[in-house]
């Protein structure tokens, strides 16, 4: 019972992240949903290998699941977990690629749009004008590189 209440649990809570998106990065959404889909994924898992218990429960194994013993039901966990996480990974590791050369991350709140940034001729800096109430700092100029 506690297996089945956890998997229907997990299960409910990966729709309440998918539905409600609570993080402001889509890539902490994604990563909470793929972690929620393999916790599921484990007590489901879980559930298989209690159905397949040697000399428990007569033929549940083969009427409920389609395999013919418990080891038979181990290697698919085993192989399904191999699998989920070899997935995960692969997820992490495209969401960290396409970060490090995907275009620039600085982008205008009102449009989206990367900010123009060209000097007009004649122009050796930019400036920079920034305001933080706590501490009243304001910013500097920079040089323009050469």
């Amino acid at each position: 019972m506690r297996l089945i209440l956890a998997c229907t649990l997990s299960l409910l809570y990966l729709a309440v992240l998918a539905l409600a998106r609570p993080y402001q990065d889509r890539f902490d959404d994604a990563l909470a949903v793929l972690s929620n889909m393999i916790l599921a994924g484990c007590f489901a898992s879980g559930i298989a290998l209690k159905l397949c218990e040697e000399n428990r429960w007569n033929d549940s194994c083969m009427d409920f699941l389609g395999v013919a013993s418990s080891f038979q039901a181990s290697l698919f966990v085993a192989i399904m977990v191999v699998g989920m996480v070899t997935a995960a990974l692969l997820v992490v590791s495209m969401q960290v690629i396409s970060a490090a050369v995907g275009p620039p991350t600085i982008r205008l709140v009102a449009t989206r749009r990367l900010p123009y940034l060209d000097l007009p001729r004649g122009c050796a800096y930019h400036f920079f004008v920034s305001h933080v109430w706590s501490t009243g700092q304001v910013g500097a100029y920079y040089p323009r590189p050469f």
